[in-house]
């Protein structure tokens, strides 16, 4: 690339084939293709008016360019800026049927969660009282037998405990899950109270003990005998109550 000045005034010329024949004349006579080997073609459109805004670069005071010449300032529009946060879906509602995380359990399932917590709890209680109640029970029977067969001090009082012990265990596991049984059938059976609830309890509570035995008729018929005797002591309780509430029935009217 050569600078120079030409016949005609200020010249300014680009060498594009190095041999400092061809080159753009902008202010000169015309404009030679530096491709055609120095011919001198005179191309439309560029000539030596001064102007030369077929494609002038400038700058202006802001800083912002102008490609087309004309000076005008669209470059110097500030444009807004966009956001690029992405944009959340809102969340849909479950379809018909479905359980939401905040729709919970129904009724039914909710009472017989609860109920199921109330019978370990009757388990719990009623089991510790019927310990109680054993011991004070296998103390008396053991003195009783202890003393009759002969035996005095030390001898006695280790067959006492030991009575005792033994008492208090099977009465409270006895009582313990007769108890927790009648209450996890009334609860199976969404509620309903009969005797069939503590002829049920009393089969589990009267099979558990006999377990230890492995004798399957062991078993059976102690399965049997508790729940025959509980079955008819809630019979009992449940025709006395009857016969209580028609008597409160009467004397109200």
């Amino acid at each position: 690339m050569s600078w120079g000045r030409g016949g005609g005034g200020k010249e300014t010329e680009f060498d594009w084939s190095g041999d400092g024949n061809g080159g753009v004349d902008v202010q000169g006579d015309g404009f030679r293709d530096p491709f055609d080997g120095g011919s001198g073609a005179d191309s439309s459109g560029w000539n030596s008016n001064g102007t030369d805004d077929a494609m002038a670069w400038g700058t202006d005071n802001e800083g912002a360019t102008d490609f087309d010449g004309m000076g005008d300032e669209r470059g110097q529009q500030a444009q807004p800026r966009q956001s690029i946060r992405p944009q959340t879906q809102p969340s849909q509602a479950p379809w018909k049927g479905q359980k939401g995380p905040q729709q919970g359990m129904s009724q039914a399932e909710t009472r017989r969660r609860l109920g199921y917590g109330k019978c370990v709890v009757d388990f719990l209680v009623n089991g510790v009282q019927a310990c109680a109640l054993g011991s004070i029970i296998g103390v008396f029977s053991g003195y009783h037998e202890a003393y009759s067969a002969g035996a005095r001090g030390k001898t006695l009082v280790l067959y006492v405990l030991s009575r005792a012990k033994s008492s208090a265990f099977s009465f409270g596991a006895w009582i313990g899950s007769y108890s927790g049984s009648k209450c996890a059938f009334i609860t199976l059976r969404d509620g309903k109270r009969d005797a069939l609830n503590a002829f049920l309890a009393g089969g589990v509570a009267g099979a558990l003990p006999a377990i230890a035995s492995r004798n399957p008729r062991t078993i059976l018929f102690s399965a049997l005998g508790s729940a025959g005797f509980m079955g008819a002591m809630e019979s009992l309780e449940g025709l006395f109550a009857g016969e209580s509430k028609g008597q409160e029935r009467g004397s109200a009217q």
